[in-house]
């Protein structure tokens, strides 16, 4: 039950690095795209890609409760843990597809060119 815990703990903290690069993403994408329309349409799958991975970030956090509650029960079993670890990789699942969805979106918004200025270098979480 701790490897899961462990687990949880380490792979729920990655949402928050996503947070931290999408804010970074979402500021050159304010700079790079050119169409106000266009900009506006980047701006709100931003968003949506927080959400995402905010709800990543919130699964972690119930799972881990989860495993609270199991560890200070008696009669815990191997299905309860089972169950707890198999929902949340499930959410886990589910934000990551939404995430890979709104990049599809946002393909279709930017140009190349813009999508170079917003992806071609990787995000210093440090410098913004």
């Amino acid at each position: 039950m701790i490897a899961a815990l462990l687990a949880v703990l380490f792979l729920g903290s990655s949402s928050y690095f996503a947070l931290e690069a999408i804010d970074v993403y979402q500021d050159r994408a304010k700079d790079a795209i050119v169409g106000v329309d266009r900009r506006s349409q980047a701006d709100d799958i931003f968003d949506q890609m927080k959400d995402a991975a905010d709800s990543v970030s919130d699964a972690a956090k119930v799972t881990i409760d989860k495993f609270d509650d199991l560890a200070g029960g008696k009669d815990v079993d191997r299905p309860d843990v089972d169950a707890a670890v198999a929902d949340y990789w499930k959410q886990l699942q589910d934000g990551h597809r939404r995430l890979i969805d709104h990049r599809f979106e946002l393909k279709e918004v930017v140009t190349r060119d813009e999508w170079e200025a917003i992806f071609g270098n990787p995000p210093n979480i440090d410098q913004g």
